[in-house]
């Protein structure tokens, strides 16, 4: 049966997980011309035939995705024409911390700020596109930018599974693994008001001569350069607990997740003295993991699973803490390049910003153009604070970097 015939379709366990925590995305593109109200539409009808599953709605009381026939552009669109050349990513962030589950409208929105002047950097118009993590990820992003069809079904899948010992190995741990999660979830509390967005552009071909110079790959290198620059403590005894995602070529038919392609995986680190140390450090711990280890995407969709179970059963072991709650330190993600194919005209030149409101979980994502690397951290105050940490450990490795407020 097609997507287009299916009234409802239920939620996988890490969909249900994103749902309820309000994981939103959002692609930001600060565009150096004007686009017009009909221009922004035909982006906005583009986007929704490329990627169907934008038009769907997500229910919690259900716990999946209510199908729909796509929509129009102007029932998930706003266009806001802006006086002069004020236009500021800050005017952004209600849209970006607006819910978009249960509300019985598709998971997608798209806004559009049109400045009548340029402002000191040369942006005319601000576009955002903002959708529920449920319906869509880095490697749409980068599909639809491509004019490329965000498929989900029909995947080539691999036979992979895990080995007897492994498979006993987590059904042995997911008890301690369920309980640990549950009672971790509420003990670490960290205010969601002090959370927010910084946004940072670095040179991609500076970066590119810093990967060569230190002989790193550019994940490694962006990984290590940003967990130094917010998270490096002297006084720190423990490693940091990270995580970040990879896109697998095939998914393994019995472990990966029924619609995200998505795969995560983890790692411990000590940062280093030094920017260089780090980067290097980080490269290391990556490389030791080899492909991505299809048992921590097991266990993971196992271990929230039983929550599902258990909340149907025990609501009030829930509160609202536990969604949004991760045992990270901080989750890092690289969207695959984004590079534009020809439908997209209007927004040659962009810069672009992807970014993700994960509660209290901090991340940062990395996204790819021709001529920049951009990160958006969603992170605390005092995580946040240390931004222009992240300027000056790029200049000092030769790399040009801004903050875009």
């Amino acid at each position: 049966m097609s997507e287009a015939q299916q009234p409802f379709r239920r939620f996988s366990n890490l969909q249900w997980y994103l749902a309820h925590s309000e994981n939103r995305v959002h692609l930001l593109c600060a565009c150096p011309d004007d686009i017009a109200p009909a221009t922004f539409h035909d982006l906005v009808g583009q986007m929704l035939r490329l990627a169907p599953q934008l038009s769907w709605s997500e229910s919690l009381l259900q716990d999946g995705h209510l199908v729909a026939p796509m929509v129009a552009p102007a029932a998930v669109s706003r266009y806001l024409p802006m006086p002069g050349s004020g236009l500021l990513l800050r005017d952004l962030e209600a849209d970006l911390a607006e819910t978009l589950a249960d509300t019985g409208r598709p998971a997608f929105r798209a806004s559009c700020l049109a400045a009548s002047e340029p402002d000191a950097r040369g942006v005319r118009a601000l576009m955002v596109l903002q959708a529920t993590h449920g319906v869509t990820e880095g490697g749409d992003i980068s599909r639809l930018a491509r004019g490329r069809r965000a498929q989900h079904e029909g995947r080539p899948e691999s036979r992979q599974r895990l080995r007897k010992v492994q498979r006993l190995a987590m059904w042995a741990m997911l008890p301690l693994l369920w309980s640990g999660f549950l009672f971790a979830a509420r003990l670490r509390r960290r205010p969601l008001h002090e959370f927010r967005f910084v946004r940072v552009s670095l040179d991609r071909a500076g970066v590119a001569a810093a990967v060569r110079r230190l002989g790193v790959t550019h994940r490694a290198f962006l990984f290590g350069l940003v967990l130094h620059a917010v998270l490096h403590d002297p006084n720190r005894k423990r490693r940091l607990n990270l995580a970040y995602s990879t896109l697998p070529m095939a998914r393994a038919r019995k472990h990966d997740d029924s619609f995200l392609n998505v795969r995560m995986d983890e790692f411990r680190l000590q940062t280093a003295a030094t920017p260089e140390a780090s980067i290097r450090a980080t490269a290391a711990a990556i490389a030791a993991r080899g492909p991505t280890p299809i048992f921590v995407q097991a266990w993971q969709s196992a271990v929230l699973g039983w929550h599902r179970r258990t909340r149907r059963i025990a609501p009030w072991l829930y509160r609202r803490g536990f969604f949004g709650y991760t045992p990270y330190d901080l989750v890092l993600s690289l969207v695959p390049p984004l590079l534009l194919g020809p439908s997209w005209g209007p927004l040659a030149g962009a810069t672009f910003f992807a970014g993700s409101n994960t509660s209290t979980t901090p991340n940062c994502i990395f996204a790819v153009t021709r001529d920049r690397i951009t990160l958006t951290l969603w992170a605390d105050s005092a995580v946040a604070a240390r931004v222009e940490a992240i300027i000056g450990n790029a200049e000092a490795l030769g790399v040009a970097a801004e903050v875009w407020q």
